[in-house]
């Protein structure tokens, strides 16, 4: 079995003894020793957020602080994907303040469906669960990884209706 499964697997069992808040305070924790740990990530990291931030000519502490910032968004995702395998329904429901969901409705009401862009800021998993459980159909497309990674992430995708759409067999 592939490490990388392997760990996420053994972090969905922490993430479901765990309170809520107190896996996101290790996630938060994770993520700041991954800052300093993973020394090639944090510097791909640096140099996209200089360009994100291009006109406003970040000095290096800045840099540094919205790195390590970065770092740990990506671990309390991470600690939120991994919940979707366990929570219920309502916790999911009850745990999402949407903003504009009207402008979806709009959309919709047009009869030709929808296509909604998200970049990679917050949990779009999260987000995607959430309008299936809405009652939404929602297709999401994802990157194939190794056999055995893509079937842990999609179980987690698709648990309250988010159909996962491999990049190669996308139109």
């Amino acid at each position: 079995m592939n490490w990388g499964v392997r760990l996420q697997k053994f972090g969905v069992i922490i993430a479901y003894c765990l309170p809520v808040k107190l896996g996101d305070f290790i996630a938060t924790i994770l993520g700041l020793l991954s800052y300093y740990i993973l020394v090639r990530r944090r510097s791909i990291i640096k140099k996209n957020l200089s360009h994100i931030f291009y006109n406003q000519k970040l000095n290096n502490r800045d840099l540094k602080h919205y790195c390590r910032r970065t770092f740990i968004n990506y671990a309390r995702i991470m600690h939120d994907f991994l919940r979707l395998r366990f929570i219920k329904r309502e916790f999911l429901l009850d745990s999402v303040q949407p903003r504009g969901l009207e402008n979806l409705h709009q959309a919709l009401n047009l009869g030709r469906g929808c296509v909604l862009l998200t970049f990679h800021l917050g949990s779009w998993d999260y987000a995607g669960s959430y309008l299936a459980a809405q009652g939404f159909q929602m297709n999401a497309l994802v990157e194939e990884t190794s056999p055995e990674m893509f079937e842990f992430y999609n179980r987690h995708r698709s648990r309250f209706g988010l159909k996962p759409c491999p990049l190669s067999r996308a139109g």
